[in-house]
């Protein structure tokens, strides 16, 4: 018999055979001696790996990760972002059995995105500008407030920094809002690599005119344990 005839097999109307669980599948035919017959004609088609106990894969958010490789009804996938991008959505979707029907996600992948505003309370942390690493958007208003433990300092390390000369400006103050002193009001590219508080708290001030963009900023800060010298005397 020739192996490389199609062959064709008859099924009721809308019949299909079972989907592959994987992404391959081996299909071996023999025949004995004896009359011939038809035989059997297959067409293929690649799908998403789904079943009524199997959930199409999932995807990592982009700025972000998945944790979970299980797809199957009542697996549980989570997500979490980078440093300074913030889960939009859910953080857990899970895999659920649909009556006669396909297995289905009980909800949308999330998305990472970039908060134009926030309150930072970890000793460590990651500000960035709103859409980076693309450019940030026109009539922006950020403010962000970093508040660690009392008596230590900030320290902020610039990683990056471009905004529109003049016009584009990110303000940081020493304290908790505008009345604090100021450390410094920063635009274009020229900015100091490193920047010290001398309170446990500062306060960021982004603002963006109606138009030209520019790359924006990647800002990474620690808390400091400061440091008291006390003199004793001993009396002698």
């Amino acid at each position: 018999m020739d192996p490389a005839c199609y062959l064709c097999l008859f099924f009721p109307p809308g019949e299909t055979l079972p989907l592959a669980t994987s992404n391959q599948i081996l299909l071996r035919f023999s025949a004995k001696s004896g009359a011939p017959a038809r035989g059997f004609h297959f067409v293929y088609q690649a799908v998403p790996r789904t079943s009524d106990t199997q959930c199409s894969s999932v995807p990592e958010p982009r700025y972000g990760r998945r944790i979970g490789l299980e797809f199957s009804a009542g697996s549980i996938v989570r997500f979490e972002c980078n440093p300074g991008y913030l889960l939009q959505g859910s953080m857990a979707i899970r895999c659920q059995s649909v009556p006669n029907a396909l297995a289905q996600w009980n909800d949308t992948i999330p998305s990472c995105v970039v908060p134009c505003s926030g309150n930072f309370t970890q000793r460590r942390g990651t500000i960035l500008s709103p859409g980076y690493p693309e450019p940030y958007g026109n009539n922006l208003n950020c403010i962000w407030k970093i508040i660690v433990t009392e008596g230590s300092g900030i320290q902020i390390q610039v990683i990056s920094f471009a905004t529109e000369q003049n016009w584009d400006s990110l303000e940081i103050y020493d304290g908790g809002d505008v009345t604090a002193p100021r450390l410094g009001s920063f635009s274009g590219t020229t900015v100091p690599a490193l920047l010290n508080s001398t309170s446990n708290q500062l306060y960021l001030h982004f603002q963006s005119d109606i138009s030209v963009a520019a790359a924006g900023f990647h800002l990474e800060y620690k808390s400091k344990v400061t440091c008291f010298c006390i003199w004793l005397s001993l009396g002698y």
